[in-house]
């Protein structure tokens, strides 16, 4: 096909694109002055630390609650639901009154803020006088899975970690 009518058919494909919704594909092609849109993702403003259930302290049980909720146009937290825990039940309540005093800086579109369903926050609880060193920097590194989202990960340490297992040990 000659270089002219390469040419003349990709403007005829661009301009095509351009009548219909495929302005998605080439945003170039949009009329008017639609800017992009700018956003800002919620950020936490004040995380409250659990209070240990006194029944689980006294028995000497760890484990954690994975808590998945909505931050709301305010930057309060809404919609309360337990994504895992283990031992299951025993530290769901106290996951959940902490995540209920959560504040955030919401997500905004345009400026205008807007909920965000579906956030979710790993809490461990774990007894200090229990922890060895190995121990100790399993848990930094489950802290820094969660910063970085690495849920799996980090529930995996944290399992090896309530069996009293030292997962930085390559012979368990």
């Amino acid at each position: 096909m000659p270089l002219g009518k390469c040419v003349a058919l990709a403007v005829l494909l661009l301009g095509f694109a351009c009548e219909t919704t495929a302005d998605v594909l080439f945003p170039s092609c949009r009329s008017g002055t639609d800017e992009a849109e700018t956003i800002t993702d919620y950020l936490p403003v004040n995380k409250v630390q659990p209070r240990y259930p006194h029944s689980a302290l006294a028995k000497n049980i760890q484990g954690y609650a994975r808590v998945r909720f909505t931050v709301t146009a305010e930057g309060k937290t809404a919609d309360f639901e337990i994504a895992g825990s283990w031992p299951p039940g025993v530290f769901d309540d106290a996951a959940i009154r902490a995540v209920k005093q959560f504040t955030y800086e919401p997500r905004r579109v345009d400026g205008v803020a807007v909920a965000t369903p579906g956030v979710t926050n790993l809490i461990t609880f774990l007894i200090d006088g229990n922890v060895k060193a190995s121990q100790a920097r399993d848990i930094e590194e489950v802290r820094q899975d969660v910063a970085n989202e690495h849920y799996e990960k980090a529930l995996a340490t944290i399992a090896n970690l309530m069996k009293g297992r030292d997962v930085s040990d390559p012979t368990d």
